[in-house]
C-alpha cells in the first residue's frame, strides 16, 4: 500500500486508470447521447432493453462493468511487479508466503471496491435499476470484481517484472498488465455472450444473475489456487 501511495507514478496511473472510464461515460452519457439513456444510439441495446428481460440485462451490464473495471486499473496487476528489486525483501519477513500474499489481495480488493464506487454511482444514473435489482447487481459484481482482482494478481505472481529501472516502468511497460486487461474483457465478453444465449432460450432475469455470480465464483476459487502457487513459486526462485 505504502509503495503504490508513496510513489507518484503508481498513484497517478492507478487512480486515472480508474476515473478515465466513468469520466468518459459522464461525458458520453451527456454530451453524445443527450441524456436519454444508455441505449441511445447503439444498435442493438434500444430493442433488447424494451424486452421483458430489460431489468435483468441492465443489472448484468452494471455488474459486468465493475469486473470489467477491476481488470483494468492496474493495481492488482501489478501488485509484485511494484516491488522491483526489492521483490527479495518480502522473505525477510517472519511471514508465510500465504500471508503475505493474502496482504496484497486485501488490499488490492479493497482498493477496487473504491474505484468501483463512482463507476456503480454512474452506471446507476445511466440504468436507473430498481432497488431489487440494483443489490443483486452489485452482489454479482462484487464477485465479479472479486475474479478480476484474483486473476490479474494470479498473472503478475505468476510472472513478476522486476527489472524495471523507473516506476513508470513497472506499470506501463509490463505485459502483465496488458495480459490481464484482455484475459478480463475477454472472459466478461464471452459471459456477456453465454447470457445472450441463455436469453434466446428464454432463461428468466434472476437465475441469469445467479448463473453470473456463481460462474464468477468458481473462476474466482479457481483463479485463488493459481495465485498462491504461481507466489510461492516465485518467492523459491529467489531463495535460489
Amino acid at each position: 500500500m505504502r509503495v503504490l501511495f508513496r510513489t507518484p507514478s503508481f498513484a497517478l496511473n492507478a487512480v486515472a486508470n480508474s476515473l478515465i472510464f466513468p469520466g468518459l461515460l459522464v461525458v458520453w452519457f451527456i454530451a453524445g447521447s443527450g441524456g436519454s439513456g444508455l441505449d441511445s444510439g447503439i444498435p442493438g441495446l434500444e430493442q433488447l432493453f424494451a424486452s421483458g428481460q430489460a431489468e435483468p440485462i441492465r443489472a448484468l451490464v452494471l455488474s459486468a462493468m465493475l469486473a470489467w473495471l477491476s481488470g483494468m486499473n492496474m493495481v492488482a496487476a501489478s501488485a509484485f511487479s511494484r516491488e522491483g528489486a526489492r521483490f527479495w525483501m518480502g522473505r525477510g519477513l517472519a511471514l508465510p508466503v500465504t500471508t503475505i500474499v493474502r496482504g496484497k489481495l486485501l488490499f488490492a480488493m479493497a482498493y477496487n471496491i473504491a474505484a468501483a464506487v463512482p463507476a456503480a454511482i454512474v452506471c446507476q444514473l445511466i440504468l436507473g435499476l430498481g432497488v431489487g435489482y440494483l443489490m443483486a447487481s452489485l452482489a454479482v459484481g462484487l464477485i465479479g470484481l472479486t475474479w478480476a482482482t484474483v486473476v490479474s494478481m494470479a498473472i503478475d505472481a505468476f510472472r513478476p517484472y522486476l527489472t524495471w529501472n523507473h516506476p513508470q516502468r513497472a506499470m506501463k511497460n509490463s505485459l502483465n498488465g496488458i495480459i490481464a486487461m484482455l484475459v478480463v474483457t475477454g472472459a466478461v465478453v464471452g459471459t456477456g455472450w453465454l447470457v445472450s444465449k441463455a436469453i434466446e432460450l428464454g432463461v428468466d432475469g434472476p437465475a441469469l444473475l445467479a448463473a453470473a455470480a456463481g460462474l464468477f465464483a468458481v473462476m474466482a476459487i479457481a483463479c485463488a489456487r493459481w495465485l498462491f502457487v504461481a507466489a510461492g513459486n516465485s518467492y523459491r526462485r529467489i531463495e535460489q
